[in-house]
């Protein structure tokens, strides 16, 4: 039930097909035991897969100089952020028990990574149609 989008979530933080499937089957593995002798509950189960799926992340995640990227260049708690919130659509209490964040802090955050996507839409160039027009003769041509 939750594979696609804890694999989806691992992929997109670690933008590696192999370690995602790694982390994926490692958080099913991690959470198998505790879950089988408790109630299963869902809800519960799917929160601590997240969070585990977000730290087996965080930990494989080489330590980066951080002023060495750009500003605009995401982390990895907005980029899980950005997933729960836009592409899996949690409502914000549970991604606040996910990334052990306050609503008020995740809600700054949110503000900032649609600020940032709006000035990154705002500054790509835009090409005429005929342009498009062109592009795709010659890639028509190629073929």
């Amino acid at each position: 039930m939750y594979a696609d989008s804890l694999y989806a979530l691992s992929y997109l933080l670690l933008e590696d097909n192999t370690a995602a499937e790694q982390v994926t089957t490692n958080t099913f593995l991690e959470l198998c035991e505790p879950f089988a002798q408790d109630n299963w509950d869902p809800k519960t189960f799917s929160l601590h897969a997240y969070q585990s799926c977000i730290r087996q992340c965080t930990e494989r995640v080489v330590d980066v100089d951080r002023q060495l990227l750009s500003p605009d260049t995401p982390t990895l708690d907005e980029k899980a952020l950005e997933f729960l919130w836009y592409g899996l659509k949690l409502p914000l209490i549970e991604i606040s028990v996910i990334l052990s964040n306050s609503i008020p802090t995740l809600k700054e955050q949110l503000i900032m990574i649609r600020e940032r996507a709006r000035v990154k839409a705002s500054t790509m160039q835009v090409l005429p149609r005929k342009n498009l027009d062109q592009i795709r003769l010659v890639n028509l041509a190629q073929k």
